[in-house]
């Protein structure tokens, strides 16, 4: 999509603010007061963490009973509605702020690229390998890294410290 294109949420946020005014009205009747922008941030985060869950399972690292696909379809759906509704409730142009967000993205990201394109060969294999020991976990050779770090004073990898810690 080239830059400059705008994207627009304004059906959206609509949409969300009449089902934000139907929860509004019920927490009204039951509770006295609608929910603060510090509550309904909870029940944002409350939703991320079910959709971090369900995201696991979608990659086979959580275990879940149900109808996956129709869960994720629904908890995405739940999430941006979320925040159309935080951006409404704040005051934030969320047509606005995500065009422009992607536009800047689009142009940083566009440089990075053409810039990594002319990496040495040398410097991309260190960083193959560095990662390759992060993944695996080899972190007893970071002493001569880490000359600081306590795990390396005390001649133990960061793995047998975190392990301490728990």
């Amino acid at each position: 999509m080239p830059t400059g294109k705008k994207m627009d949420f304004t059906a959206a946020t609509a949409r969300a603010r009449h089902i934000r005014e139907l929860y509004k009205q019920l927490e009204e009747r039951l509770h006295g007061s609608a929910w603060t922008p510090q509550e309904l941030m909870l029940g944002y985060l409350y939703d991320i963490g079910e959709l971090g869950r369900l995201v696991m399972a979608a990659e086979d690292r959580w275990l879940h009973k149900g109808d996956l696909p129709r869960e994720l379809e629904d908890k995405l759906s739940e999430c941006l509605w979320w925040v159309l509704v935080l951006a409404d409730r704040l005051g934030v142009d969320i047509t606005k702020a995500f065009t422009t967000k992607m536009n800047e993205l689009d142009v940083q990201l566009t440089k990075s690229v053409a810039r990594s394109k002319k990496r040495p060969k040398s410097a991309t294999a260190n960083s193959r390998r560095a990662l390759r020991l992060r993944v695996a976990g080899d972190l007893a050779v970071a002493p001569a890294l880490h000359r600081r770090s306590p795990a390396a004073v005390a001649g133990r990898s960061v793995s047998e410290t975190s392990r301490q810690n728990i």
